[in-house]
């Protein structure tokens, strides 16, 4: 198991190669098409070799970076606490920054100076990036990489349909007894005993556990044991399958009840795609000469005022918004941030909708700048709040969707949990374009033709899939609303902390002393001396103890 760093350095390697890859292709001659030729298939396999790797990349390092920049802040300490409040808002922020340099700076080298200083800029860039991350090392809170959550997750389930046959008055009795299942060893002079107590160290006050909650109950038989006879026979201590503790059942019941979370924020990213599709198509049949008709702006080019507002609307939330709330006595969940994002989502396709009714009476009425009679003299800037709105909804929907799915999922499981983030967003994508299949298929004339979504836009009727999308988005919100109000938030109860103890100057003149920390515990270099976390474990909320009384898989 690498661990978040190590993936995150590994991938962004990688990442750097595929950029390198695109600079190679435009600077060395034979990998790419001359000017007015059409491309073979050597230029195409190598710029797809390039864009593979770049995004072989991208899925190493997004579902880390964000939980490992999260993972610097020490939750024990207040300050560290609050901050860790607004580290998804600025992470999130600075990445629209970047956007908002490549599409402005880049963009204009790449189509005015060369191709090849446009992709070498990134390059650079993204070497200087991955030296300085690789340079601070040593100050990082580094977290030791587990089993794999998907194998944890697999294993649990398993296990539970296993028991299932097992009367709920065992569960209860190893719960309420605080009891885990085990095998005593084979050589032990004590008789076998059906359960055993909980370790002393779990018994203890201080250390951290997951408050159980009372969904999901059937997983609970996955803490009964289930024997292997033959290799109970051989002396073999890993023959307990299916021996969990119920936190490690608990951190599986936490993966589980996001996926109703993940499955109905999927929809939001079909709404968000129409920002690069059909706002797009939309906006190239409006008029989009500005400064007296000298200046032609790209249709595309428009979702810069999306990044805009992500960048200005970002300290706006976070430093306006929720102090206000603060001030007031109120506060927003994570939940309900995503479900304002998503209702913000509906608002912004009602408003392209109303802007693309006005374009069509505008064709309908012969106001055309053109003479072929397909720009509609309507300027494009009336699109301006769609893309503002999609800009907020992301501040509310994406941003509090990176915050709960790191919150939410148990510390050993957090990358994965991330990544469902970036699936709802790819799923979303493709829904996207399952859904302008659909309305083309159910709204064209038996020729195929016509429809809401003609090639000719001018002939169809886009306001009207964009209110279908509007009120299919409000369906859902529906329904998010239905699972966000169902939704048990996770509970730890969170360490206890050592204080630095500095003995009395009369007493002796020696170096202040720390109290002992157990051997087990991470150690955080570059963070607070003052306080430094107890327990038998690091920042796993499962504590499994080395004890020959346990299954090897466990220990």
């Amino acid at each position: 198991m690498l661990g978040r760093y190590k993936t995150i350095l590994l991938f962004s390697y990688i990442y750097l190669v595929g950029l390198l890859l695109l600079v190679t292709s435009v600077v060395v001659p034979g990998l790419s098409p001359a000017p007015h030729e059409s491309a073979n298939a050597l230029h195409t396999t190598f710029l797809f070799v390039a864009l593979y790797t770049i995004a072989l990349g991208t899925g190493g390092i997004k579902p880390n970076v964000s939980a490992f920049g999260a993972d610097q802040f020490d939750e024990n300490d207040p300050k560290d606490a609050r901050d860790k409040k607004s580290f998804f808002n600025w992470f999130y922020f600075s990445i629209n920054v970047g956007s908002f340099i490549a599409s402005v700076f880049i963009v204009y080298v790449q189509e005015n100076i060369s191709w090849a200083i446009g992709f070498l800029i990134p390059a650079i860039a993204m070497a200087i990036a991955v030296t300085f991350f690789q340079c601070g090392s040593s100050l990082y809170c580094h977290i030791k990489p587990a089993e794999s959550p998907l194998s944890r997750v697999y294993r649990v389930v398993r296990a539970a349909i296993r028991n299932r046959s097992r009367a709920r008055e065992d569960v209860d009795q190893a719960l309420a007894g605080r009891m885990f299942p085990r095998y005593n060893s084979p050589y032990s002079s004590e008789a076998p005993s059906r359960f055993a107590p909980v370790p002393q160290a779990l018994a203890s006050p201080t250390a951290p556990q997951l408050k159980r909650k009372g969904s999901l109950q059937w997983l609970d038989k996955a803490i009964l044991e289930k024997t292997d006879t033959e290799g109970l026979r051989q002396g073999l201590l890993s023959a307990a399958v299916g021996q969990f503790a119920p936190d490690q059942v608990e951190e599986v019941k936490l993966v589980i009840r996001m996926l109703p979370v993940f499955f109905t924020t999927i929809f939001y990213w079909a709404i968000y795609e129409q920002m690069s599709t059909l706002f797009v198509q939309q906006g190239a049949a409006m008029n989009r000469y500005v400064f007296s008709g000298r200046v032609k702006v790209p249709a595309a080019s428009l979702s810069t005022f999306n990044t805009l507002s992500i960048i200005l609307l970002v300290p706006v939330y976070d430093k306006v918004f929720i102090p206000t709330l603060r001030a007031c006595g109120l506060r927003i969940t994570m939940l309900q941030r995503i479900g304002w994002g998503q209702l913000v989502a509906v608002l912004s396709m009602l408003t392209a909708a109303w802007v693309e009714h006005r374009r069509l009476q505008a064709v309908a009425e012969g106001r055309f700048i053109d003479r072929d009679g397909e720009i509609a003299d309507m300027l494009v800037w009336y699109q301006t709040p769609q893309y503002i709105l999609i800009g907020l909804s992301e501040v509310f929907t994406s941003i509090g969707q990176l915050e709960f799915f790191y919150n939410q999922a148990p510390d050993v499981m957090r990358s994965c949990s991330m990544a469902l983030q970036l699936l709802s967003s790819c799923i979303g994508s493709y829904l996207a374009g399952l859904i302008v299949w659909a309305a083309h298929v159910l709204t064209a004339g038996a020729d195929g033709e016509g429809g809401w979504l003609p090639k000719n836009i001018n002939q169809g009727h886009l306001d009207l899939y964009f209110v279908a999308l509007a009120g299919i988005m409000l369906c859902n919100l529906a329904l998010y609303v239905a699972v966000a109000i169902n939704y048990q938030y996770k509970e730890v109860e969170h360490e206890q902390v050592f204080r630095r103890v500095r003995p009395e100057p009369a007493e002796e003149p020696q170096d202040a002393e720390i109290s002992e920390v157990p051997s087990s515990s991470i150690a955080i270099r570059g963070r607070r001396a003052d306080t430094v976390k107890e327990g038998p474990y690091g920042r796993s909320i499962t504590y499994v103890p080395v004890s020959p009384n346990f299954p090897a898989h466990l220990r």
